[in-house]
């Protein structure tokens, strides 16, 4: 099934400290709608929470600011969860968003999860390709 990704990214200069922010629909051009989670995971397993431990996982090892270490995966999994921000690649799911509330420097996060490290949360079949390394 083929994918379409519509991307809205939205900037506020100001000054030193400006924002940015990027937002997105995919749609399964078959189905004519946008991706919904369950598309992509398995409802019957608890793949939010272990989302958005792998979200945090990564942050932290990308950034070293103190704000990414003192975020638990409760601050992010309602973010993390919505399909409006994942990129669906072939290797990876990509998540980006902001979270809202941090310092100007540190809202932003962008975390690359390969497929492999949430296989057993995956529904199958999926309504797009994946490679299986």
């Amino acid at each position: 099934m083929a994918l379409y990704r519509g991307l809205h990214i939205e900037d506020f200069a100001h000054g030193a400290h400006g924002t940015s922010d990027d937002e997105g629909i995919t749609w399964l051009l078959g189905e004519g709608r946008a991706l919904r989670a369950e598309d992509v995971f398995d409802t019957r397993q608890a793949w939010q929470d272990a989302l958005a431990g792998l979200v945090l996982e990564e942050t932290r090892r990308d950034r070293r600011d103190d704000v990414a270490q003192r975020w638990e995966p409760s601050d992010i999994v309602d973010e993390v969860s919505d399909p409006r921000h994942w990129l669906i690649g072939e290797q990876a799911l990509v998540i980006r968003f902001v979270v809202d509330g941090a310092p100007s420097c540190c809202r932003a996060v962008a975390a690359t999860i390969p497929w492999t490290r949430i296989k057993p949360y995956l529904r199958s079949p999926l309504p797009f390709s994946i490679s299986s390394n």
